[in-house]
């Protein structure tokens, strides 16, 4: 099954804050506000999107948060790991010993359907989720 955490979807919704005024730094307490968000786990969702370069800040009574580049430039694939890890994990997939590699049936098709849905998010950026 794949899951979209919390912590990813309080992320995309806070890039497409963000994506929203491009130009304005954005406070957390303004944005946990408007879109109903915990402000202490938005907290955590900026400084894990802090330490990915994906958005940055300016402390101070002027400051707050912005987009590190272009919407358009920011890819959902991109997102979601910084907040979460690799969006599918199969452990065969990622080097893990499997004690059925030699019967194993379903690792190649596993391993397509995770390409094919890390390519899709890395097609789709956040400049998509605001039409």
């Amino acid at each position: 099954m794949i899951k979209i955490t919390k912590k990813t979807d309080y992320g995309l919704t806070l890039m497409t804050a963000l994506a929203k005024k491009p130009k304005e730094l954005q406070s957390l307490k303004s944005i946990s506000e408007e879109y109903h968000l915990p402000y202490k786990f938005i907290g955590q969702v900026a400084a894990a999107l802090l330490d990915q370069n994906l958005i940055v800040s300016k402390e101070g009574a002027t400051g707050g948060y912005k987009l590190a580049k272009p919407a358009k430039q920011i890819t959902l694939n991109q997102v979601m790991e910084a907040l979460d890890g690799p969006v599918v994990k199969v452990d065969c997939l990622c080097g893990k010993p499997c004690p059925r590699k030699d019967r194993c049936r379903h690792k190649q098709v596993l391993g397509a359907l995770s390409a094919a849905l890390n390519q899709a998010l890395c097609d789709k950026t956040i400049a998509d989720l605001l039409n």
